[in-house]
């Protein structure tokens, strides 16, 4: 009602606050109320992410080979993070900017 909100985020994602530009509120797993038109809300995931991949090459000989691997991350400074790339989240459903269609090229 009138643009207030609640969010509660989990532990594993990391929480920037920003109001007109600075930052207000910023910590791993927070819940607060917010005004919506004037609050921007960032999110960088900071728990362990498995990325899993596969290369299918040739090799000299011109026999087929499947390299396979796993690749496990974790964000460790989240602020440096968000200034890199858009972790900008709706704050309609809390999804985020870059994914929704809303926003074909985010903000």
């Amino acid at each position: 009602m009138f643009g207030i909100r609640f969010a509660k985020f989990e532990q594993g994602l990391y929480v920037f606050r920003y109001k007109k530009g600075k930052v207000i509120a910023r910590g791993e797993g927070l819940s607060f109320h917010y005004y919506a038109p004037t609050t921007s809300l960032v999110l960088v995931p900071v728990s362990s992410v498995d990325a899993p991949f596969m290369f299918s090459e040739t090799s000299a000989d011109f026999q087929e080979l499947t390299i396979q691997g796993q690749l496990t991350y974790r964000i460790s400074d989240p602020e440096k993070t968000a200034k890199m790339l858009n972790y900008t989240i709706n704050s309609k459903n809390l999804s985020y900017i870059s994914d929704d269609p809303e926003f074909p090229y985010g903000r």
